[in-house]
């Protein structure tokens, strides 16, 4: 099968103008991305990119092709002789409110609750795995919505991005425990690098917090994978009761040690591959296993052909 993509913008389609392409798909604050590398002089006249102006990115293989969704052009670039361009779109729409700083404070209210709250004021919608996470009070302090969430996210073990018209606000625990989608070999990949991290890695957490309100202490713990090590990861962070500091500790544990095991690999295009995904990787003796794709980069060149890059981790 061909490799092949089809890029509309503004409503026209310019497929036939392009000489590349790069779309990034990745796990974390920050929205997909994709980049269009075109030539012309019309794209310094009539054709320049305005504000608002999007176009849309299928790609795969003859029969075979995907969607990446809707990008708003955030970025024009051009060089020459002769006229080169290149055009950088984010899934994240730019009259979305999401990046302005803001103060507010929530009580007694679930993360899903307030991820919602946030992803109607922005005009998107939300979408995920939650687990019945309610806090007592939280408070974003002179923070951007993305920020707010992101600092939820990493605090109680949750996955937040922005793709297109949504708000994936989901439980990273939940996705890490999912089927691997498909198998990769080894004689599958054109390059690969694996990382064994072996310090800085724990096999417990403790969290211990007096709380002058309650007039009580608060303690939790949580034991990973023992053959992390030997050391204890001790938290003093603020919590309201018994069953939060169970969620940070479980949290925090895992944020520190879920790098543990790494992988970066290249291979021929396959566009089923995404961020947020587990897949098994096979061959590879101890490193062999399931990895969740925290990044994944797929890029077409005119003439040369289609690749995808993959930054994942081991669970």
């Amino acid at each position: 099968m061909k490799p092949v993509f089809k890029i509309v913008y503004q409503g026209a389609d310019i497929t036939s103008e392009i000489d590349s392409i790069s779309y990034s798909d990745g796990v974390g604050d920050q929205s997909d991305t994709a980049q269009l590398k075109i030539y012309g002089e019309k794209w310094l006249s009539s054709w320049h990119p305005g504000k608002g102006d999007k176009f849309t990115l299928d790609f795969g293989y003859t029969g075979r092709m995907v969607p990446a969704g809707t990008f708003f052009v955030d970025q024009f670039e051009t060089s020459g002789p002769p006229d080169q361009h290149i055009i950088k779109g984010l899934a994240i729409p730019l009259n979305a409110d999401l990046r302005t700083r803001k103060s507010k404070a929530y009580e007694n209210i679930s993360l899903a609750t307030i991820a919602g709250e946030i992803a109607q004021r922005a005009g998107l919608v939300l979408s995920g795995i939650t687990r019945p996470v309610i806090v007592e009070r939280t408070t974003q302090n002179r923070q951007s919505d993305v920020s707010f969430l992101l600092r939820l996210a990493r605090k109680y073990g949750y996955v937040f991005t922005i793709k297109g018209s949504q708000i994936v606000f989901t439980d990273v625990f939940t996705l890490e425990k999912e089927p691997p989608v498909l198998s990769v070999s080894k004689s599958e990949l054109s390059a690969w690098s694996f990382t064994d991290q072996v310090s800085q890695v724990y096999w417990a957490a403790e969290n211990k917090y007096f709380s002058n309100s309650k007039g009580e202490k608060i303690e939790a713990s949580e034991q990973g994978d023992k053959e992390s090590g030997a050391d204890v990861l001790q938290i003093r962070e603020r919590v309201e009761n018994q069953a939060l500091a169970g969620d940070v500790t479980k949290a925090r544990l895992h944020e520190k040690n879920k790098n543990r095991v790494t992988v970066r690999f290249s291979l021929v295009g396959n566009p089923f591959l995404s961020a947020g995904i587990v897949i098994e990787l096979a061959g590879f003796g101890v490193f062999s296993g399931n990895y969740f794709l925290e990044n994944v980069t797929h890029a077409f060149e005119v003439g040369t052909g289609y690749k995808t890059d993959v930054e994942a981790r081991k669970v």
